[in-house]
Formats: C-alpha cells, sequence, structure tokens
C-alpha cells in the first residue's frame, strides 16, 4: 500500500499516549492487582468537589428555566452569553485588579480547548518554557506548530526566563502559578518576557489556570504587568478554583490591541466555525462561581488545598528534599533521591507505599528527576503521606 498523504502528518509527532492518561491506567491497575491495599492518589491534577451551595443553585435554576419555553436557551453566542462576559470582566478587576475590556472576552468549554484554538490561530515556532502542561506540545504539534523548547533552570527556582538567543517564535507560552513546578513567576520576570516578546516580535499565551491559589505577590494575571496589552492573550478557568473539571468552563483575553484586532478575528472566526458555545446553565453556574459569594465559598477549597501542599513541602524540605512550589499553587514539585528517575520513584512511592504521583518526565526537559506531588484531593492526603514518601526517599538515599 502506497504511503498515505491525504492524513494530517503532523500528529504522528504527537506522543505515544496521553501522559495523564498513562498514570490512570497505572492506578486502575493497581486498584484490579491489590484490592485490599489504600491508595493515596497524588497523582492527576483532578478535584474531589463538591461544587459550592451557590454553584448548586445557579445550575437549578438554569435547568428550570430550560424546562418552558418561555425562558428555554437554544444555540447561544459562540463567544459567550453578555451576562457571562460581564461576570469574567466584574471578577478581573474586584479579585484581580486587572482592567478587561467585555468585547475582549471569549467564553469556552474549559482552557485546554482554548489553547487548542489560540494555535490554530498561528504557524511557525512556539516557544515552551519547559517542563510544562504536556497539552501544550500536544496541541501545538497536532495544529503544525513547531514546539520550541526553553529549558527552566532548577538554580533560578524553575521561573522561566527568556533565552539568550532570538529564536524567532510566533507564539511564547507562560503558565503562572506554573504546571507541574508549583513555582508562581514575579512580575519582573513577565515584564522581561513582554520585552522580549515585543523585541521578537511574537506574542505571549499566558495560561492563568491556578492563579486563584496565588497568596503572593506574584501578578495574577499578565494584564496586571505594563505592556500586556500589545502583545499578550490570556486563558483562563474555573476548572480548579471552582472544581469544574467536569463541567468546562474557560475563557480567552484577546485585546483589541493585538496587531490592530486581527488575531481577536481570527479567533473569532474559529470559534465560528468549530464551536458553538459553553451550555447556558454552565454559563449561569460559573457566574455564580465568580460572584463575591462564589469566591469566598469556593476559597474555602482553595486555602485547604494550599494548607495541605504547603504542610507536604515543608515536611520533605525538613528531612532534607529538595522540594518547589506549594505556595501559590497545590503541587509540590519533588526532586527525586540521587539515582532515580522520576518514574523509578514514581514506581517505588506507589508499589512500596500506595501512593501515586506523576513522573516528571512526561512534562518535558528538565523533569526527568523529578515527580509532581498534587494536593487538590482534599482532606488531608496529601500532608499525611509525607512520612511513607520521607521514608522511601531516605531508604533510597541510602
Amino acid at each position: 500500500m502506497t504511503e498515505n498523504t491525504i492524513l494530517n502528518e503532523s500528529l504522528n509527532k504527537l506522543h505515544g499516549s496521553y501522559l495523564f492518561a498513562e498514570l490512570k491506567q497505572k492506578v486502575r491497575a493497581f486498584r484490579e492487582n491489590f484490592p485490599e491495599r489504600t491508595l493515596v492518589d497524588l497523582g492527576i491534577g483532578d478535584v474531589t468537589g463538591p461544587i459550592a451551595d451557590c454553584v448548586v443553585k445557579a445550575l437549578q435554576s438554569g435547568v428550570r428555566e430550560q424546562a418552558f419555553s418561555s425562558s428555554f436557551r437554544g444555540y447561544g453566542p459562540e463567544n459567550g452569553y453578555g451576562f457571562m462576559r460581564v461576570a469574567v470582566k466584574e471578577y478581573y478587576l474586584r479579585d484581580i485588579g486587572a482592567e478587561i475590556d467585555e468585547d475582549d472576552i471569549f467564553v469556552a468549554d474549559g482552557a485546554k480547548s482554548a489553547i487548542d484554538r489560540i494555535f490554530g490561530c498561528f504557524k511557525g515556532k512556539v516557544l515552551l518554557p519547559e517542563p510544562c502542561y504536556p497539552a501544550y506540545f500536544e496541541c501545538a504539534a497536532g495544529r503544525g506548530l513547531q514546539p520550541v523548547a526553553v529549558r527552566k533552570s532548577e538554580d533560578d527556582g524553575f521561573v522561566a526566563l527568556p533565552p539568550g538567543n532570538n529564536a524567532s517564535p510566533c507564539l511564547i507560552v507562560l503558565c503562572s502559578p506554573d504546571n507541574p513546578t508549583g513555582v508562581s513567576m514575579p512580575y519582573e520576570a513577565l515584564r522581561m518576557w513582554i520585552d522580549y516578546a515585543r523585541k521578537t516580535g511574537s506574542y505571549i499565551l499566558f495560561d492563568s489556570a491556578y492563579e486563584r491559589f496565588v497568596r503572593s505577590r506574584a501578578p495574577r494575571s499578565i494584564y496586571c504587568v505594563e505592556g500586556a496589552r500589545e502583545c499578550c492573550i490570556e486563558t483562563g478557568s474555573l476548572s480548579k478554583s471552582a472544581c469544574f473539571t467536569g463541567m468546562r468552563l474557560g475563557w480567552t483575553v484577546i485585546p483589541e490591541e493585538l496587531d490592530g484586532g486581527r488575531i481577536k478575528k481570527l479567533y473569532s472566526r474559529v470559534l465560528g466555525c468549530s464551536y458553538n458555545g459553553a451550555p447556558y446553565i454552565i454559563q449561569k453556574a460559573a457566574c455564580a462561581a465568580l460572584s463575591a459569594e462564589g469566591i469566598r465559598q469556593c476559597g474555602v477549597y482553595i486555602d485547604e488545598c494550599l494548607k495541605n501542599a504547603g504542610a507536604l513541602k515543608k515536611q520533605l524540605m525538613a528531612a532534607g528534599a529538595s522540594a518547589f512550589g506549594g505556595e501559590d499553587s497545590p503541587y509540590v514539585w519533588l526532586k527525586c533521591p540521587e539515582g532515580y528517575s522520576g518514574g523509578g520513584f514514581a514506581d517505588e512511592l506507589l508499589y512500596k507505599a500506595g501512593i501515586a504521583v506523576t513522573p516528571g518526565g512526561g512534562f518535558g526537559n528538565g523533569g526527568e528527576n523529578f515527580v509532581r506531588l498534587s494536593a487538590l484531593g482534599g482532606g488531608d492526603a496529601a500532608s499525611s503521606a509525607a512520612k511513607n514518601i520521607i521514608a522511601l526517599f531516605r531508604a533510597a538515599k541510602r
């Protein structure tokens, strides 16, 4: 059979399977093979809920509206209902301290799909500071873009910094607080990236999925940094901050100033031909989550995650381990004992201690000797697992 030239060969650049799908399969196999053992899952960054009471009431209200022809909603606007975009705008001003325009907001079914659609608007090189969220590479490669890795340095505390050379990218992807390292980027570092983008004629895609976890002085939005409106796109999400991983709601902000409005118009066209908008009842629920009361109710879960991540990191570092994150983020980035890869140490933790973690190598260059620990599961699972992690860590160092 001759070579098939009608398929999108860019998809061949994707990894054989997705990192978190592999992890789910390994955890499932562990439970099936060892049903008598307790498993502490600090692996996939999923939430355990429940959603806030005000969100539940908004969902119920939306469902009731759909039961009557007078209030029924069918297809909605691709860029989101006006009430949802106003809610995002007011949230940015009230809680983040950044001004954005309602017309620059595009509502999405989560940040991952929004990021993929943004990649569809560009061609050329995409700069990815690694280790990073693996979906960046997968989405970029699948869209025919050329991912170019820039390695984050442990010496710099895993804060992404612009490269010394001119890589001439069309797009730069930044995430703060970062996934997987849990490190938040200070104002000065973000300003350096904005200067770099201006110098190279590129644009920044800023993933703010974890901004609600910030307790330091780190900017929660790229639009808190001078010059951002001329070169930056931002995505936001309620997945982790309001337990919407199963409900799917996020947004994209594309200022009119970017390329004279051309990027905004192009993205709008991408939405129009590929997307029918987030469900009405989910947008109603999202408005409740972004209200002052919603922020208060959802904040209880966030505070619990931060408390457990901080306790986990503190115990690990007191035992002599090198760990990052855990302060503005639910993630702790743990360096493995000498001689262990992330995959090897993850297997040790799983089979000897019943603790599932994510091997750092799945996040790209610079993650090979690390594992990511997630405190998103709620309760005190993360901090209570510290004793067993430390015991294995010390045993491995002997």
